[in-house]
């Protein structure tokens, strides 16, 4: 068992939402599935290793502590305070992530 807890935060939800939505609207339930499955498993294990991440790139997030996790196309941005794991975006890799948080 892990010593770390995993948080999750509502814009985060609101992501996963938005790309099942997609995956339903643009693929068949089997890819939405298994593709969700994928990110949802991968932000899950963060409690195991959650230092193994790199900080992200843009310099603001970085000082704020933001680590991105990599799935395929999708970052996964989170933060690690104390023994929680907070999960706070989850988006596809195209979007300009730096405009999410400011």
């Amino acid at each position: 068992m892990s010593e770390y807890s995993l948080e999750w935060l509502e814009p985060a939800f609101d992501d996963i939402a938005e790309i099942a939505q997609y995956y339903k609207a643009s693929a068949d339930i089997d890819v939405s599935r298994k593709m969700l499955k994928k990110i949802i498993s991968g932000i899950n294990d963060l409690v195991n290793l959650p230092y193994a991440h790199l900080y992200v790139r843009y310099e603001t997030l970085r000082e704020k502590g933001f680590r991105v996790l990599i799935i395929d196309n999708f970052l996964c941005f989170y933060k690690v305070v104390g023994k929680t794991v907070s999960i706070y975006r989850v988006i596809h890799s195209s979007r300009n992530y730096n405009k999410l948080f400011f």
